[in-house]
């Protein structure tokens, strides 16, 4: 009996060794997993559609997989590129002017407006600290768009590799994700009526997240076309459909739309002395922060507590923290945790034997 215990106790140790020493393995991939599954769950009803007209389980998953290449990489693809582009444009446009200080040369005949902020504090500060001040800030916005083009650039190649781990990973989910699910469902060690529970509100969980993102992303790209419109942006449905798309990124999706944006009017106002282009500038970026922010916020985790049943805190809390502790894939990752972790005490509470009657 003995021996037999401590042969038990020798593979668990082994077995949590090899699931540790796994996980380190797979860390620098663990994004690109999760975004595979998280794909492949939200095609798998075309995948289940698809086998119940043909018998096919391998072709279908490879045509389900073409079509999120088609529809992902490819949206991704093209908003990269715009955005490349705008960033390009900025630097092209006013990057000279910007490095090379030219706004803060002369102010005698000059009513840009560097001069007009140099005389307002030119009685309480240096002459001397207003035109290095003025000169680090541009050099900083330079530095920002140069330094963010220039990273998208070199990190092309780990991108691929990890698209290439995704679109593998994604392939055999959407094939045999049902036949993952049940070995998993096998190999816990509960009732099945626990094990039905947790798995029925992981589900649950899962789509009331994915619904809430999707609606609240379109309501957010409609905010943002509307401030874009309002204050004087070019083109603001076009950027207004980028922004709903790029805001199925959480906390920071919706940054990479409307930042550049205000800061592309405020360098252009800046550099040809329209104080109301530096005004809307401004007045954008604190709209798009407050209001746009705010429905992201506060509005994702009302719309998915609502549709899951569970306590907004735990959608809440569960997404920053999960994004605090496994990055962007933390958006899913900490809301599911929170909630199986309410389920399994809710459980536990249910049926200890030492509950107070």
């Amino acid at each position: 009996m003995a021996r037999q215990y401590w042969a038990h106790v020798a593979f668990v140790i082994v077995l949590l060794g090899l699931l540790l020493a796994s996980f380190f393995m797979l860390t620098p991939f663990l994004s690109a997993i999760a975004f595979a599954l998280l794909l492949a769950y939200i095609f798998h009803p075309i995948q289940v559609w698809l086998t119940k007209k043909w018998n096919w389980p391998t072709i279908n998953a490879l045509i389900v997989s073409f079509l999120v290449i088609a529809l992902v990489i490819g949206a991704m693809g093209f908003i990269a590129s715009s955005l490349v582009s705008e960033l390009n444009y900025i630097y092209q446009e006013y990057g000279t002017e910007l490095s090379s200080g030219s706004f803060a040369d002369d102010c005698s005949n000059e009513t840009n407006i560097y001069c007009s902020v140099k005389e307002a504090l030119g009685t309480v500060v240096d002459d001397d600290k207003i035109e290095r001040y003025g000169t680090q800030a541009a050099n900083g916005i330079l530095s920002f768009i140069s330094g963010t083009a220039r990273r998208i650039v070199f990190g092309f190649p780990l991108f691929l590799l990890n698209v290439a781990i995704m679109l593998f990973v994604m392939f055999y989910a959407i094939r045999d994700g049902s036949s993952w699910v049940q070995s998993v469902k096998k190999a816990i060690p509960m009732i099945n009526k626990h094990k039905n529970e947790i798995f029925e509100r992981t589900d649950a969980t899962l789509s009331a997240l994915l619904y809430a993102q999707l609606l609240v992303s379109l309501f957010q790209g409609f905010l943002a076309g509307l401030g874009f419109w309002f204050f004087g942006v070019p083109n603001p449905v076009f950027w207004g459909v980028i922004m709903a798309v790029l805001s199925v990124i959480p906390v920071i999706g919706s940054w990479l739309v409307w930042i550049p944006a205000s800061v592309q009017m405020f360098v252009q106002g800046y550099i040809a002395d329209e104080t109301g282009l530096i005004v809307n500038a401004i007045a954008l970026a604190v709209y798009c922060a407050v209001v746009v922010g705010l429905a992201d916020n506060l509005g994702r985790p009302f719309v998915a507590s609502e549709r899951a049943n569970v306590h907004p805190m735990v959608v809440f809390i569960g997404t920053f923290g999960g994004v605090a502790a496994f990055g962007i894939t933390g958006f899913i990752l900490g809301p599911l945790l929170l909630a199986m972790t309410v389920v399994l005490v809710s459980i536990y509470i249910r049926e200890s034997p030492h509950k107070h009657r």
